[in-house]
């Protein structure tokens, strides 16, 4: 449970990015997921893990590779993935059609750290020494070559470009234990340092506001730090506190997910031990609601660019099986997309038909 809320607190792991950049206008409506993985018996061990990918209503499936955590180019037509091997963890692209595949990055690291660019060019990733310095790059899809090294840290989280595709978020390591964020330009120029206070994280830039999270120490002994999401724009300006939460013992907070393309939507995760569940969050009030019941225990995944979609997967933090569902952002009926799976992301501009 911990690894998978380092994932979403984007420290370790975090994929999204992507939808809440904005993107560009879609060629294909397309949902990438994962299967296996879920213990099977007999006898007791994991099944082997695929990537799949299918039109945004679950339609037309279609297997693609051996992998995890698959993402979805903005205009659909290219998956990115992760491959574990005795050596080392790897970064592939296949596309979405089906077809061979070939390696983007052979040395992974800080895995769930990749993102697409909106025009789908280029993908962000991290490489380097497992312990010592990491270096987030900047990656050309089509000739497979690293562009450039935007900056180096002994660890990232979660990195975001934004709507226009000139400039990238991502929050690095300062000091044994602080993270702060930063942005830098894709074609060049020094990072700038967008927080200074050394408990900023998990960015995710949104049309008019990058959105993150600042963590609290608890008045508790041996309690999580807590967490609550914070605007600020991209010029450094008008930082403030969107959310006022008080999470419980061992509970963490809110981490943003993914934004709308008008901005007027945001969704987030609710985390901490054995917990993990979606919230949609007003990006001017602050107000915050959990998306379903904790019987369906969906995990956020993305949100549809228009905003009245939610894509999660049900089950909870720890499922010994879950399906892939689209959820209207307000509440509502779950429609299934892909059942016994997880891991999904898509690049849906409306809720799929």
């Amino acid at each position: 449970m911990m690894q998978r809320v380092r994932r979403i607190l984007a420290m370790t792991c975090a994929a999204l990015g992507v939808l809440a950049a904005g993107g560009v206008a879609s060629a294909a409506a397309t949902l990438v997921y994962g299967t296996g993985g879920f213990p099977t018996t007999p006898p007791k061990l994991p099944a082997a893990e695929w990537v799949w990918s299918a039109k945004d209503n679950g339609q037309s499936p279609r297997r693609l590779a051996r992998g995890v955590a698959p993402l979805v180019s903005p205009n659909g037509r290219l998956v990115v993935y992760e491959i574990f091997t005795r050596n080392a963890q790897r970064l592939e692209v296949v596309p979405a059609a089906g077809g061979r595949s070939r390696r983007l990055l052979g040395n992974v690291q800080d895995g769930g750290v990749v993102a697409w660019s909106p025009d789908s060019r280029t993908v962000a990733a991290v490489t380097g020494r497992e312990l010592g310095t990491k270096r987030l790059i900047l990656i050309d899809v089509a000739s497979g070559t690293v562009r450039r090294t935007v900056a180096s840290a002994p660890d990232f989280g979660a990195v975001s470009f934004s709507p226009r595709g000139d400039r990238l978020v991502y929050a690095r390591t300062v000091g044994r234990q602080g993270s702060d964020l930063y942005t830098a330009g894709v074609s060049g120029g020094r990072p700038v340092a967008l927080t200074r206070d050394h408990n900023s994280l998990a960015p995710v830039w949104g049309p008019r506001w990058i959105v993150f999270s600042r963590s609290r120490p608890s008045s508790h002994r041996n309690d999580a730090p807590k967490l609550d999401l914070y605007l600020v724009k991209p010029s450094g300006t008008g930082l403030h506190r969107l959310t006022h939460t008080n999470p419980g013992y061992l509970l963490a907070g809110l981490v943003a997910t993914a934004w709308s393309a008008d901005g007027r939507r945001l969704l987030a995760e609710f985390t901490g031990q054995d917990t993990s569940y979606a919230e949609t969050v007003d990006p001017v009030t602050g107000r915050v609601r959990r998306l379903g019941t904790p019987a369906q225990g969906l995990i956020g995944a993305g949100l549809s660019r228009d905003g009245t979609t939610v894509l999660a997967t049900t089950g909870g933090p720890d499922p010994g099986d879950s399906d892939v569902v689209a959820v209207p952002y307000t509440g509502g009926r779950l429609r299934t997309l892909a059942p016994h799976a997880r891991m999904p992301d898509w690049n849906a501009v409306r809720a799929p038909r």
